[in-house]
């Protein structure tokens, strides 16, 4: 089996044991996972991400993630984010804030901490490459500007967790091209609740819904958000 057939095999088999599950806790249409999130005829609708990370999974590394949100018209209102391997999840609802299980302890779901503020040059961003090598050369060089700015830089193959790591604190910045809008979706909701911005590279918000499949985001807190912002910009113009 082709690594392109093992993911579809993958995915396939996870996603379809999940859709009814999500049904189950709010029957509403579950949205193909490939699908811009344009406003629905349908009020509330699903979309799931079975697995972000699964170019990991087929090469031995554990690090990979299962996500899904609720949609209102387009519009996130509930989110989650399954670290499969850390044994996390983080959750957040509209208006209602973030929260973080840690299943390993067995504890129950504990609301954020408040974080401290943090400037890009005591920051640890992280960044993810884009599906069409097209525009792979811009996100090179936005590493390598960013890099020489930041405490560190990583890239970890799983762009979900490194979004939800931003919101929790464990790292201060994430920037992509390219990423879709349906694996966006449950963490636009857990980086709204705790007070992450997350823009394009023009440093525009993101509003859902969105007509486009994919787009190009930058999320952190201020002052992070907009020193990255400053560099992003200028090489995506």
């Amino acid at each position: 089996m082709s690594e392109e057939e093992s993911t579809h095999w993958l995915s396939s088999g996870i996603e379809g044991r999940s859709q009814g599950r999500l049904r189950d806790f709010f029957y509403a249409p579950v949205l193909p996972t490939a699908a811009p999130l344009a406003s629905s005829a349908a009020d509330y609708t699903w979309v799931m991400n079975p697995v972000d990370g699964v170019s990991n999974l087929l090469h031995g590394i554990e690090h990979a993630s299962v996500s899904f949100a609720l949609l209102w018209r387009g519009f996130p209102i509930l989110g989650v984010i399954a670290d499969v391997f850390g044994g996390r999840q983080y959750m957040a609802a509209h208006g209602e804030g973030i929260w973080i299980q840690d299943e390993r302890l067995g504890s129950e779901p504990q609301p954020l901490p408040a974080l401290r503020q943090e400037h890009l040059s005591s920051s640890i961003l992280t960044f993810a490459l884009p599906e069409d090598a097209e525009y792979s050369g811009s996100v090179f060089r936005a590493a390598a500007k960013l890099f020489s700015k930041c405490q560190d830089l990583r890239h970890q193959g799983v762009p979900s967790l490194d979004l939800v790591n931003v919101a929790a604190g464990a790292t201060q910045g994430h920037f992509q091209r390219g990423i879709s809008t349906a694996l966006l979706a449950p963490a636009a909701v857990i980086l709204r609740e705790a007070g992450v911005q997350l823009t394009d590279w023009s440093g525009e918000s993101l509003v859902f819904p969105f007509e486009s499949g994919r787009l190009d985001v930058a999320a952190g807190r201020d002052p992070v958000v907009r020193e990255m912002l400053d560099v992003l910009v200028k090489i995506r113009t």
